[in-house]
């Protein structure tokens, strides 16, 4: 009689251990369509995100691998990441797309966020695109030689976190200091020496919702 309350407490562990295997599932409700330069010899490609606009600690990256397929790289800020091969009619048409455990990996993070201490944002003045007015904002390294991250944001998507690739220092840092507001980027980009390295650029936004559901026992 003694050992009974431990039991009902242990199968009460156990239970939540359970459903917590089968509870990895991430929600996103915003579609994002963006134009792709990688330097000044490469063609345009686009390129596309499925994000949440109540948390940006994960995202799902698509761009085209062949004619009839993309290439699906999920990552999250706790170091999740998976990249899947997927026809694209079957990604349009499906809600919710399961990934297995073969998939996934785990990536050390730890470091990356300690190096936030070496990183600011800045507020730079504001940038004029088609006649419309956008706020502006740069993550710099102390060390000079170090590239710069420029962040344009889009007006009206205030609904929206900061679509900041997770997992990123430039992540890191604004969960530490959150400087930059809310709103979807109509522009980032990577500068060094006044020049710049690569470049993507929203076409268009849609609300579209999709589902992630990570195959139970996932580590």
């Amino acid at each position: 009689m003694p050992y009974k309350p431990y039991r009902q407490y242990f199968s009460f562990i156990l239970f939540l251990s359970s459903f917590t295997a089968v509870s990895q599932r991430y929600e996103f409700d915003t579609f994002v369509e963006y134009e792709y330069v990688k330097d000044k010899k490469s063609k345009p490609e686009k390129t596309f995100e499925f994000t949440y606009s109540k948390d940006n600690s994960y995202l799902l990256s698509i761009i085209e691998k062949d004619k009839k397929n993309f290439l699906l790289t999920f990552l999250s800020a706790d170091g999740k990441e998976a990249v899947i091969t997927m026809p694209k009619d079957k990604f349009f048409k499906e809600e919710s797309i399961t990934i297995n455990c073969s998939a996934m990996s785990k990536i050390n993070l730890s470091e990356l966020e300690k190096n936030t201490r070496e990183f600011n944002y800045i507020q730079l003045n504001d940038t004029v695109i088609r006649r419309d007015t956008l706020q502006h904002y740069m993550v710099q390294s102390h060390n000079k030689n170090h590239m710069e991250r420029h962040y344009i944001i889009q007006n009206g998507t205030e609904f929206h976190m900061p679509n900041i690739t997770p997992g990123s220092t430039p992540y890191f840092k604004w969960k530490k200091i959150p400087i930059m507001p809310k709103g979807l980027f109509k522009e980032t980009f990577i500068m060094k020496d006044d020049e710049i390295l690569e470049k993507m650029m929203m076409l268009k936004y849609t609300n579209k919702k999709k589902i992630i559901v990570i195959e139970r026992g996932c580590q």
